[in-house]
């Protein structure tokens, strides 16, 4: 597990807004994780966006956000933000048109996949969890939210 929080505390102080990204074509995990981290982003009283590269998530994804009433979100774009934030994506390849946006902003990864060509100023990557979401709901518990 590479926990690097209070690198992670360190880039919120100086971050306005940021961007989540997910993997293409988000699947359950990538979705809620990228939910769970724009809402802890907000909670800290920064202005975050979540983007799903190639539109919608699987179909999994808008069956479970129907069945429960949540409105989709994953539109938009990171050009003015501060802070990317990478969700279940190990490898740039993941995210097509949107490696562009990251190439100059401090990049967080969270995720449970060893990364393979991603270099994150900040790492929050665990193997042994059973999805990104585990470590989220960690992350929030550590930082106390």
């Amino acid at each position: 597990m590479v926990y690097q929080l209070e690198k992670l505390r360190e880039l919120l102080r100086n971050t306005q807004r940021a961007c989540v990204i997910t993997h293409r074509h988000a699947d359950l995990d990538a979705y809620a994780c990228g939910v769970a981290t724009k809402e802890l982003i907000n909670r800290l009283g920064i202005d975050a966006i979540l983007i799903i590269p190639e539109g919608p998530p699987s179909s999994d994804v808008k069956s479970f956000i129907t069945k429960l009433g949540i409105n989709y979100q994953g539109l938009g774009n990171c050009n003015e933000t501060d802070l990317i934030f990478l969700v279940d994506v190990s490898t740039y390849a993941q995210l097509n048109e949107l490696r562009n946006v990251i190439s100059n902003k401090p990049v967080v990864v969270i995720d449970h996949h060893e990364v393979r060509n991603a270099i994150p100023t900040v790492s929050l990557i665990d193997p042994s969890a059973t999805s990104c979401s585990e470590i989220i709901a960690q992350v929030f518990r550590e930082l106390g939210v």
